[in-house]
Parts: C-alpha cells; structure tokens; sequence
C-alpha cells in the first residue's frame, strides 16, 4: 500500500483514488493508525512496485508505534512477502479466522 501523497506525485493513478482534502489531516499510515488497538493485517510485497522500500519501512514503523503506543502490538500483523502487489491468501485467511471468532 502506498501512500496518497506518492501517488499523486508519481501521478500513477486516477484522481477519485484521493479522498479530497485527507492530506491536511494526515495519510495512509495515519489512517491505519487509527485501527488501533483493533486487529490489523497489513500485507506488502517485497517487490511491489507501487511503493518505494523507504516509504514501505515508514508505513510500518507509524503503523507499529501506534499499535505499542496503545499496548496492542499483538494485533498488528505485518507481513513482507516476497512477491508483488498481490494479496497472500494463505495469510490473510489465517488472520481472518483467528480474529473473527
């Protein structure tokens, strides 16, 4: 997942993927920091193009920080895969039956 601000920049997608005047509050890691201290999964493909390494790596020390902050790093999967910007069913599907139950 890469953040409102990098693809606005990159111009790489269509404008109605921007939540109009979001950035004056915030952005991607902000928004999931706001799940907290609910559980979360958040899946990255090592090889993602959408997203550069340094803003990966951000996204997951915000992200993280706010989930210790609340004391509920327990519930914040991270999962850095291998591949590209695809989901990883296998994981997904495991964390969905351990924390909808």
């Amino acid at each position: 997942m890469n953040t409102f601000r990098e693809r606005s920049l990159k111009l790489s997608s269509c404008g109605l993927q921007y939540p109009f005047g979001l950035l004056r509050y915030g952005d991607v890691p902000e928004l999931f920091s706001l799940i907290a201290p609910r559980p979360m999964q958040l899946q990255v493909g090592a090889q993602d193009p959408l997203i550069t390494p340094a803003d990966r790596d951000a996204m997951e020390q915000k992200v993280r920080q706010a989930y210790r902050h609340l004391d509920a790093e327990d519930s914040f999967d991270y999962v850095l895969h291998p591949e590209g910007h695809i989901l990883q069913w296998d994981e997904a599907a495991e964390f969905l039956r351990k924390n909808l139950q």
